[in-house]
């Protein structure tokens, strides 16, 4: 392909706990489809949280079929004991060790600089509320992230408030979970492709997968406003998602165009799967597959059909490690 026909795909994936598993059986059906792993078919993926958990086993080189694996595996080791309902008035519900220990079985001691992609994965500083995103060396002037280890990324991104703690960076800075700022991270990659790498907005094809959303439900709200209707329904979280999302939506369309995004992210029943939820991943896992061949058609032409991107070159690399 010449450079004037040169388009830059990007794979853009939400947040959402336990709920990773449908984006990843997505696209671990679009890799049996395909026969081929879809990192090499994107220039650029950006995930928030489990999103970003998906992004950095991409970009370890892990087929998507291993990384839904890992997200069958790791529902009891990770959220199978909760912290007790006294414990939790002072502590998040669930530790993070398990977590780490399963990460690190899959990722192993891979740095963000050993990604085989660009990546762009968010998390929030706790102390100051400032938005902190990690990225590979997909610019020169990005020095900052490369040394820093998958784990610790992962850790940070997906420190979800109430559900894990908070990340203890190397300077002692404590992060959280980036779906605190952007859970859908869309938005973010149309800004990082246009505003930070410079490319041309009419070039840029975006594949934005949810991790499964519920229909709103305002009606005991409408009726009753206090805390224990809004409470009780859970209205006013569906609703802030819902809101950060079509946001986040609006914006990747502005800049690119609404026919350059490419959005799945299937209505669900309430309740059916949640974030912390391990006892439905099979149906969760099937949604994802079902989900993937009925949208291949139309994914195909423009994001499979065209080969693979250009290898990614980052501009800082990593020291070799020296013999023992």
């Amino acid at each position: 392909m010449s450079d004037a026909e040169k388009v830059y795909r990007i794979l853009a994936i939400d947040g959402g706990g336990m709920k990773g598993l449908f984006p990843a059986s997505f696209l671990a059906t679009i890799e049996d489809s395909i026969g081929d792993s879809v990192s090499n078919y994107f220039d650029l993926i950006v995930g928030t949280s489990t999103g970003g958990i998906i992004a950095l086993g991409l970009g370890a080189g892990l087929p998507a079929g291993e990384i839904a694996d890992f997200y069958e595996s790791i529902g009891p080791p990770v959220f199978g004991k909760p912290r007790n309902r006294l414990a939790r008035i002072f502590a998040s519900k669930y530790q993070s060790k398990p977590l780490r220990t399963a990460l690190e079985s899959v990722i192993g001691a891979k740095k963000l600089g050993d990604s085989k992609a660009r990546l762009v994965i968010p998390s929030v500083d706790l102390d100051t509320g400032e938005v902190y995103i990690y990225k590979t060396a997909h610019l020169d002037r990005f020095e900052r992230d490369h040394k820093v280890s998958m784990i610790d990324v992962a850790l940070a991104a997906t420190a979800a408030p109430s559900y894990f703690p908070a990340h203890s960076r190397e300077d002692g800075v404590l992060l959280v979970d980036g779906g605190v700022w952007a859970n859908n991270p869309v938005g973010l990659a149309a800004v990082e492709a246009v505003g930070v790498l410079g490319w041309e907005p009419e070039r840029v094809r975006i594949l934005s997968l949810g991790c499964t959303r519920v229909a709103l439900d305002a009606g005991k709200a409408r009726r009753l406003s206090g805390l224990l209707a809004w409470g009780q329904s859970l209205t006013i979280i569906n609703v802030i998602f819902a809101a950060q999302s079509s946001a986040s939506i609006g914006t990747a369309q502005h800049l690119v165009g609404h026919q350059n995004v490419m959005r799945i992210d299937p209505v669900v029943p309430a309740g059916r799967y949640d974030l912390d939820k391990t006892t439905e991943v099979r149906a969760l896992r099937a949604l994802g597959a079902s989900q993937a061949r009925e949208a291949l058609p139309g994914l195909r032409p423009a994001f499979f059909a065209m080969g693979h991107v250009e290898p990614f070159q980052p501009y800082r690399m990593l020291e070799p490690a020296s013999a023992p």
